[in-house]
């Protein structure tokens, strides 16, 4: 007797590429019949496969098939949001540690560049490093 994981599981990617092709060759899609009953026999073999796999080795996919009236939009959205807000307010932390595009001059400027006009105004003697490598 065959293998019933692999039955299921060869079911499921089957159902997977006959979904695909209905996918390919309709014009719309969201609304087309054969592309709605791939989907429901893709559903099938994916719960197939999924049973088939837990009861012989005991092991979950990672994934799950919701219908539209188990999923609670606003508490999911809420729950999006606060995991964006906490990963954007760990950056921010980030970046407060490392800002080095900030400013970090003393107030009386001491550690500020000399301005352009004084350093073009000195003159340079060109021989002074000739005497130094001499030494």
């Amino acid at each position: 007797m065959a293998d019933r994981l692999q039955i299921t599981f060869d079911n499921f990617v089957g159902a997977l590429q006959a979904h695909l092709e209905a996918a390919r060759g309709a014009e719309d899609p969201d609304c087309d019949p054969q592309v709605a009953r791939a989907g429901e026999k893709l559903e099938a073999a994916f719960s197939a496969y999924d049973e088939a796999l837990y009861s012989e080795l005991g092991c979950d996919l990672p994934l799950d098939i919701f219908e539209d009236e188990d999923i609670d939009s606003e508490s999911l959205f809420d729950h999006v949001d606060q995991v964006l807000e906490a990963d954007e307010s760990a950056y921010q932390d980030e970046d407060e540690e490392y800002d080095f595009d900030e400013d970090e001059a003393d107030e009386d400027g001491d550690d500020l560049l000399d301005e352009p006009e004084e350093i073009l105004d000195e003159e340079y003697d060109f021989d002074e490093d000739e005497e130094d490598e001499d030494e």
